[in-house]
């Protein structure tokens, strides 16, 4: 096929590149609206030879006005490469460039060679003044020897083509060199490093974006790099793994309990029933995990996670545990003491409260309780404030204005002597009857002052009280009752404390008393008295610790209205002689008996006394239960007579069984 020569007048001063674009097929593409490259030489291609006469495409436009069109198809053809006549060539000649179909990257090809207008100086270095045609064509390389026009245009990927060997420019000629042609007219594109570049560059992204988001997907379901929870690395974990964890962490579990006095215990879990109860609370830490922050996790270390499991333990085996612990044995328990204020000269003092070390028990099981169900590994009872605290503290505002108050009552006190004891009262007691804010200066809280007197009174008084006494056989008995003892007149001690501390003045006695005995130390009757036995019928008589005298007597006969009283008297009267008088009789109104006697001793103010009775032909044993007395103590008259002489007003009487 031969091509149409180009009219050199027709030739644009400026030389259009037109790129042809054929499809990217496995072996050759296919011939549609591309151009097509046809070898008209028949021979086999010789290296040598392509180098001295290469191959020339020669691009036939139309004819036109402005620029020549180019044909549907252009057409190769292989003419021998000459010298062109360079009066024939315009100044810039045009230069057709095909390219190979476009990639992903590349724009989509069109139907018509694209046209680029190249300065002739980079077509050629030979001649400055002109330029020459360059055409890319796509060529593949088949085995070296059997290359062809047809398979040259088809499987080469590249292919530039410029003037003919010897440098000069050829305007309407192109220099195409097959694959074992020769090196100077063929280069490989540097497009082609570009864009194995950007491959390999969007490779690694799409890795590691799949490595990224398969490792947050993975963290979804597990705990990240450096989780710790509960001092246990969780890394890679499920929540189901974590809670096994947790489960073995419970069976080991052991708290120390703490109290006062150094008191420290120690419970095993096990002991109590403790068991671990699996919840959501690990599902709650992983869902609140940043995924999408993993990698920073190997870097940076998240602050650690802390659980408080949730167990449960046996209500009934904690109980019996906890009561056994050494801070509840009531051993080892003191009682809280008030703190109070004590006058020693020339200051007023407040002793500071004392804490002791008795336990609250309800409220230690419950803090026990509540320190095992969280997990604590430590409870003090003392700081948890299990222990019962004292009402007054040395800083109470009570205390503080008391001590105001203290100065007017201080120089008060009364001190008072019970037998070898004695008992003071003083200032820093009366302290206590003083009402702040209530009580004025010099005024005491009046029931106050009548409990600490009711209280006193009560240690003295012996008066109608039960006592023992070691009777004349040694015999230890007990009696109640009579008219003996010490009785202390409460209300005349009440203002004579109350006067005193108004006064301000310093006493030393004896309480005030209604009854008074003999002794205030031992029994109230001393070693001066006279002793019936009821039950014996025998009396004894002692002075001063010493036996005087005893005997047989008769008592009254037991018969619910004669009976002789049982109690502790005093000899008020004595008479002799004298005639004892009846009761009256409720028929005749006259004394039921009339009888003289020569010693009376009277006992009671009810007519019961010590007396000779000759008409009694007996006396002791059991005498009395048939000829008893109407109950009067029956004496013979001797022995009436001596006691009589022995006997004082005032003397105490034990009558007892």
């Amino acid at each position: 096929m031969s091509l149409p020569q180009l009219n050199t007048s027709e030739v644009s001063q400026e030389p259009e590149v037109v790129i042809l674009q054929p499809q990217d097929t496995d072996e050759s593409p296919e011939p549609t609206d591309k151009p097509i490259l046809e070898n008209t030489s028949t021979a086999e291609p010789n290296t040598y030879e392509a180098s001295q006469e290469p191959q020339a495409l020669i691009l036939q436009p139309q004819d036109t006005d402005e620029s020549p069109e180019l044909t549907d198809k252009p057409v190769v053809e292989n003419t021998p490469t000459t010298q062109p006549n360079t009066s024939e060539v315009s100044l810039e000649s045009q230069v057709l460039i095909l390219q190979p179909q476009a990639t992903d990257e590349s724009p989509e090809p069109t139907d018509k060679p694209v046209v680029e207008k190249i300065p002739a100086t980079q077509a050629a270095a030979a001649d400055s003044s002109t330029t020459r045609t360059r055409i890319v064509l796509p060529l593949m390389t088949p085995p070296f020897g059997q290359q062809n026009q047809s398979t040259l245009a088809s499987s080469a990927k590249t292919a530039r083509l410029h003037g003919n060997h010897f440098g000069q420019p050829a305007p309407s000629e192109v220099s195409v060199r097959a694959a074992g042609g020769h090196a100077g007219h063929f280069r490989m594109p540097k497009k082609n490093s570009s864009r194995n570049l950007w491959i390999t560059l969007l490779l690694c992204v799409v890795l590691l974006a799949t490595l990224y988001f398969g490792c947050a997907i993975y963290f979804k379901y597990h705990f990240a790099f450096n989780t710790y929870i509960n001092g246990v690395n969780c890394t890679f974990m499920k929540p189901e793994q974590v809670n096994e964890r947790l489960r073995i962490q419970v069976l080991s579990y052991q708290i120390e309990v703490y109290g006062r006095g150094d008191i420290k215990d120690k419970i095993d879990g096990t002991s109590v029933g403790l068991v671990y109860v699996s919840d959501n609370q690990t599902k709650a830490l992983l869902q609140g995990q940043n995924i999408y922050y993993w990698p920073l996790y190997l870097f940076q270390r998240p602050e650690p996670e802390y659980l408080r499991p949730r167990v449960e333990l046996d209500e009934l085996r904690f109980s019996d545990y906890i009561n056994g612990l050494a801070c509840m044995d009531p051993k080892l328990m003191a009682p809280p003491l008030d703190a109070y204020i004590v006058f020693e000269q020339p200051n007023h003092i407040i002793y500071p409260e004392v804490l002791g070390s008795t336990i609250d028990r309800f409220a230690a099981h419950r803090t026990i309780r509540e320190a095992m169900l969280s997990t604590e590994s430590t409870v003090d009872l003392d700081a948890a404030d299990c222990y019962m605290l004292p009402r007054l503290f040395s800083d109470s505002p009570e205390l503080l204005e008391l001590i105001e108050v203290y100065k007017i009552y201080a120089p008060f006190s009364i001190e008072y002597t019970l037998g070898s004891t004695s008992v003071l009262l003083e200032a820093s007691t009366i302290m206590n009857w003083v009402t702040p804010g209530v009580t004025t200066p010099g005024e005491l809280d009046y029931n106050a002052v009548i409990a600490w007197v009711d209280a006193l009174a009560d240690r003295v008084d012996t008066l109608g009280r039960e006592r023992t006494i070691i009777n004349g056989y040694g015999v230890e008995k007990t009696v109640t009752g009579g008219t003996y003892g010490w009785r202390m007149d409460r209300r005349a001690e009440v203002e004579a404390i109350l006067s005193a501390c108004r006064e301000q003045r310093h006493e030393v006695r004896e309480p005030y008393f209604i009854n008074r005995a003999a002794s205030l130390d031992g029994p109230e009757w001393g070693g001066t008295y006279a002793e019936v036995d009821l039950t014996d019928q025998h009396m004894w008589y002692f002075e001063n610790g010493v036996l005087i005298m005893d005997c047989d007597v008769v008592t009254g006969l037991p018969d619910g209205f004669n009976d002789t009283p049982e109690g502790v008297y005093y000899i008020w009267s004595k008479l002799s002689p004298t005639i004892l008088i009846g009761s009256p009789d409720p028929v005749t109104g006259e004394p039921i008996y009339r009888s003289p006697v020569q010693y009376w001793m009277a006992i009671t103010f009810g007519g019961v006394g010590f007396h000779d009775a000759t008409w009694q032909w007996a006396f002791g044993g059991s005498h009395y239960l048939y000829y008893g007395s109407h109950g009067c103590v029956n004496m013979r008259y001797y022995d009436a007579q001596r006691l009589y002489s022995y006997i004082q007003m005032g003397c105490p009487v034990i009558m007892h069984f």
